[in-house]
């Protein structure tokens, strides 16, 4: 790694702080917003700022100082075991990248879509888009039928996705980011400051900011405030790791890391903002109360958005109509981008690895990750499919990055014995300094124990899930999120020796088929002499 290239400080932010805000801030938060309310920062700010910053600096020094992907890292300080729980980053990454991906792809299809007279129709995204006719299918039977389109956008993103990764960091990632994440800043500001502009925009934000003291005794928030925060950073996935192993290696990481972190809770109260503004203006504009208007869930902002384009458009005015069309066109526009942004960076975190440790190009890996993929999306673009991406982010963008922040904090302060080097590096060039015992404290002891508190209370919520719709939950949910990445890391691990005694066996049944024959030669001229 003595000549790796690098990325400027410039675009090693904009490529974290895409991966950072992606769909998590855009959708995920404003979704968790409606189901809590305003009471929802408080648990969600605790996670975000006492455990996700600490974790995420620590993932930009590891990559800072090493100059390597996650899986090189790890296996370098723990042998097997950390190589096995590098690629457990990876395949939560591969996992979580492939609902993603579905989520991007209705981006895409809603901005397509935004060109076109249908999508300002009340609920067009739902009933005719995706078709859906059952929010909560409780077998395969009541998942409906494929939804071409969805299946058409989906191609098209992962190959704009692949195109983007075969450039690799330097030059795919890095050129992209530039350009998607300052845009997704713009457009979105502009979308806030005119849906605050909307006849009962303001009844929107009181009911995004109305704080109900008695929801902090519920586990669910605190499970689902720490599963947007380590969700929204990126933290645990292996992806941080690996922008931070092209950043300039004498960054100030504490700076980087308040930037991201920064950057992630503006954009995720800027599209909240949006959200909320738009729920008000829809209410009043069909009289009927706030509450009453959308349930939470994953296609949240896609019955939003629309229906307040249908608004705006009012009745037959052409330049209204213009007008709502345009705004569709940036507010999609800007909801593709970052989906983008981090759908590269988590396809990075399994090509990078991978494509290293097997010593076959970036694109066979690619177009092999792409394929496999598209198989198991298949899952995600039926009817009444957007239940399932609740059962399998319950995992990959909650449970899994607990448990990966639990070992990862651990294996840093104090198993791997890296803290004090680890330590030296980040107080040489950051001007927060790690004291010889705080800081380690807090990452050894500290977080980790709210960590596994919340993660007790998620596995809680888990079997309550379960109970209430075992097919979302433990069949597509638990069998993707739990077997799917335990399996694939193990095979990622192991694939070498697994190569190498294949290999052999391969090369001992060959030669004792030789063998074979020789001794047939031999019969057959005995025999004929």
């Amino acid at each position: 790694m003595k000549n790796k290239k690098t990325i400027s400080a410039w675009g090693f932010i904009m490529s974290a702080l895409g991966t950072a805000i992606g769909l998590g801030g855009i959708w995920g938060f404003p979704t968790k917003m409606n189901q809590y309310g305003g009471i929802f920062l408080i648990p969600f700010l605790i996670a975000l700022l006492v455990c996700g910053v600490p974790l995420l600096l620590i993932e930009f020094n590891l990559g800072t100082k090493y100059r390597k992907n996650h899986v090189m890292i790890f296996e370098e300080l723990a042998n097997k075991p950390g190589k096995f729980f590098g690629f457990l980053q990876s395949a939560m990454s591969w996992l979580t990248s492939i609902f993603y991906s579905v989520l991007v792809a209705w981006s895409l299809l809603a901005l397509i879509m935004a060109f076109l007279p249908g999508l300002t129709k009340e609920d067009y995204f739902l009933k005719v888009l995706i078709g859906q006719t059952n929010a909560n299918p409780q077998g395969f039977s009541q998942l409906g039928n494929v939804s071409i389109w969805v299946l058409l956008s989906l191609l098209a993103v992962w190959l704009l996705t692949g195109l983007i990764v075969l450039g690799g960091v330097t030059k795919g990632l890095d050129i992209a980011n530039k350009i998607l994440v300052p845009g997704l800043f713009i457009l979105m500001i502009i979308m806030m400051i005119y849906t605050m502009t909307l006849d009962g925009a303001g009844s929107g934000l009181k009911k995004m900011f109305s704080f109900h003291s008695n929801s902090l005794l519920n586990p669910s928030i605190w499970t689902d405030a720490f599963g947007s925060a380590f969700f929204m950073l990126t933290t645990s996935t292996g992806a941080m790791i690996i922008f931070a192993s092209y950043a300039p290696k004498n960054q100030d990481n504490v700076n980087k890391t308040l930037i991201i972190a920064g950057g992630t809770i503006i954009v995720a109260l800027i599209t909240s903002c949006t959200v909320f503004t738009g729920i008000g203006a829809i209410a009043k504009n069909l009289n009927q109360p706030i509450e009453k208007i959308f349930q939470p869930g994953p296609t949240l902002i896609f019955q939003v958005f629309p229906q307040i384009f249908a608004i705006i458009a009012g009745n037959n005015n052409i330049g209204l109509l213009v007008l709502s069309h345009s705004l569709a066109i940036f507010f999609f526009l800007s909801v593709f981008f970052a989906g983008i942004s981090s759908l590269i960076a988590l396809l990075e975190a399994i090509v990078n690895p991978v494509a290293i440790e097997w010593k076959i190009k970036r694109s066979k890996i690619i177009i092999g990750v792409i394929i496999i993929s598209l198989l198991v999306d298949i899952l995600f673009i039926f009817n009444n499919s957007a239940a399932l991406i609740d059962g399998v982010a319950t995992w990959s963008a909650g449970i899994l990055q607990m448990i990966i922040g639990i070992f990862e904090l651990i294996g840093v302060c104090w198993l791997w014995k890296i803290y004090p080097d680890l330590r030296k590096f980040n107080n040489e060039k950051s001007w927060f300094k790690w004291d010889k015992y705080g800081f380690r404290i807090l990452c050894l002891i500290i977080i980790p124990l709210i960590i596994v508190l919340n993660l007790g209370f998620a596995l809680y919520q888990l079997i309550n899930n379960i109970e209430s719709n075992i097919f979302v939950f433990l069949t597509i949910g638990t069998t993707l999120g739990a077997f799917f990445t335990l399996i694939t890391a193990a095979i990622f691990t192991y694939y070498q020796t697994i190569k190498i005694k294949f290999n052999k066996l391969k090369s001992k049944i060959s030669k004792n088929k030789k063998s074979k024959e020789k001794e047939s030669n031999i019969v057959n001229e005995t025999t004929n002499e």
